[in-house]
């Protein structure tokens, strides 16, 4: 069963320096009109827990150094660092100390940093017939069921 994912801040780091913005407990939507950076932030938030699929925007890979999404689970709260240049996540257990370093796209059969994301969700990797349980196919149900057009999710 699905244990608690809940997204508390996203932060990007420019010149050395993070800023970002806090997504409280009581957040259910990232909703901004065309244009505004929604679909901006919530793909960085998606590529700093290992995404394979998302396409960083030109602005985020040419002005960012990384990118640092803030979540909280079962097992505490956890900070998920992506570095641009190198495509690797580190992350940070804030309550235990406990730190991972992952590839996003790892080599000779390491465990990929999408795959950590899943377990802290609850959700276990999974390659079937039918199809493949990943943080991409995962992080796009997370995204359409925060939508209320139909036709949003089928576009992505």
């Amino acid at each position: 069963m699905p244990g608690t994912f809940v997204f508390l801040k996203e932060e990007f780091q420019i010149d050395g320096v993070w800023g970002g913005i806090d997504l409280d407990a009581s957040l259910r939507q990232l909703r901004a009109g065309i244009g505004a950076g929604g679909s901006t932030v919530s793909e960085a938030a998606f590529a700093a827990l290992g995404a394979t699929t998302v396409e960083l925007s030109p602005v985020i890979v040419e002005q960012c150094e990384a990118v640092r999404t803030m979540v909280r689970t079962d097992t505490g709260v956890w900070t998920a660092t992506l570095d641009i240049a190198s495509r690797e996540v580190t992350f940070l257990n804030e309550d235990t100390g406990q730190f991972e370093a992952l590839a996003v796209r790892p080599e000779a059969g390491e465990q990929p940093a999408g795959s950590f994301s899943l377990e802290l969700m609850g959700i276990p990797a999974l390659e079937t017939p039918r199809g493949n349980v990943t943080i991409d196919s995962v992080l796009v149900l997370l995204i359409c069921s925060s939508t209320r057009r139909a036709a949003s999710c089928s576009a992505r």
